[in-house]
């Protein structure tokens, strides 16, 4: 992918492509308006990981856009010849795992993501989530909306579900 990427944006000097570890991304925190992890998620092998990462490098309120191939649904033919797709891809290692929907959703909310909209379209569940202002453990379940004075200004110590969300009042400029 990344090579193709390279063909495809050559000479684009506002553009840079880096090959990371999903689940240490090397970009500071806050550091992306949207991020787009396009026929991915079923290819990491620690999705918990990789979106807390993404919810990391993200700027509160940002976008955050996804698809997940999802266990072969449909009827005869089609699911069987899905499911020969699937095995292949994992004996070749490029997919590691499709997904039940229930188990996307699980995934994304508990990384402090609130799902926008979503739709799945034949095997594949497609998302688009919004980064919350602060990170929740609610046993895997969406964090309520917050309602929150303009007078307090957030910040969040510590990373991942364990990660503390303080509150303090915000300096006037």
């Amino acid at each position: 992918m990344l090579a193709g990427a390279e063909r495809r944006f050559a000479g684009r000097k506002n553009i840079e492509l880096r090959h990371a570890d999903a689940a240490a991304l090397p970009y500071p925190d806050a550091s992306f308006d949207t991020v787009n992890l396009a026929n991915a998620i079923h290819c990491l092998p620690d999705v918990p990981a990789a979106l807390r990462e993404v919810f990391r490098v993200l700027k509160p309120g940002g976008t955050f856009a996804t698809n997940a191939l999802l266990y072969p649904r449909g009827p005869w033919p089609l699911k069987p010849i899905a499911q020969r797709i699937d095995d292949w891809g994992m004996r070749k290692g490029i997919l590691y795992t499709p997904f039940q929907a229930e188990e996307v959703r699980r995934h994304i909310a508990a990384a402090g993501f609130e799902v926008v909209t979503e739709k799945v379209s034949g095997n594949c569940l497609d998302v688009l989530a919004r980064r919350t202002l602060l990170r929740y453990s609610y046993g895997g379940q969406a964090p309520p909306s917050l309602k929150l004075p303009p007078s307090l200004k957030l910040r969040r110590t510590g990373r991942g579900p364990g990660a503390i969300p303080l509150c303090k009042k915000a300096r006037q400029f």
